[in-house]
C-alpha cells in the first residue's frame, strides 16, 4: 500500500500499489440537530398546553366556605373545595392572578357574602371565612 496524502475516513487497498479513497460522510450532526429540535419542540408544546396551569394565588377559608362560588373582578371563576391533605380542614381555591388590584367575592346561600380587595404582587394568599346570615 502506498501513502495517500488525502485525509479520509477509510483507505482501501485495491492492489497494484495504489489506493482508493472511500469517503464516508458522517450524519451525526444531522441526527443530533434532529434530536435537539425534537426535544425543544416537545418542551414548547408542553409549556403551551392549556391543562398546565400556574397558580400564584390561594384563598383559604373555614369549613363553611366549602362549595362557595368564587368571583374575581365580577366573573365567576370556580368553587371553593375541601382541603384534601391530611390534618387540614377548611376550604381552598387556587388560581392565577395578574399583578394589580382585584375584588374577591365568595357567595354561598345561607351565608353572608365575603367581599375583599386584594393587591396582587407575584404570589398571594387571602383568608376568607364565611359566616351564617342569621346568628
Amino acid at each position: 500500500m502506498t501513502d495517500c496524502a488525502i485525509k479520509v475516513t477509510t483507505v482501501e487497498d485495491i492492489g497494484n500499489n495504489s489506493c482508493s479513497v472511500v469517503h464516508k460522510t458522517s450524519r451525526a450532526h444531522r441526527i443530533w440537530l434532529g434530536v435537539v429540535v425534537l426535544v425543544l419542540s416537545m418542551l414548547w408544546l408542553e409549556t403551551r398546553n392549556v391543562s398546565v396551569t400556574r397558580h400564584n394565588f390561594m384563598i383559604g377559608g373555614n369549613n363553611e366556605a366549602v362549595g362557595a362560588e368564587v368571583w374575581i373582578d365580577g366573573q365567576k371563576v370556580g368553587l371553593m373545595t375541601g382541603a384534601t391533605q391530611q390534618q387540614l380542614a377548611g376550604a381552598l381555591f387556587y388560581t392565577y392572578l395578574g399583578n394589580g388590584g382585584h375584588e374577591i367575592e365568595l357567595r354561598k346561600p345561607g351565608f353572608k357574602t365575603f367581599l375583599g380587595k386584594f393587591n396582587m404582587q407575584t404570589e398571594g394568599y387571602l383568608n376568607a371565612d364565611l359566616k351564617p346570615e342569621f346568628l
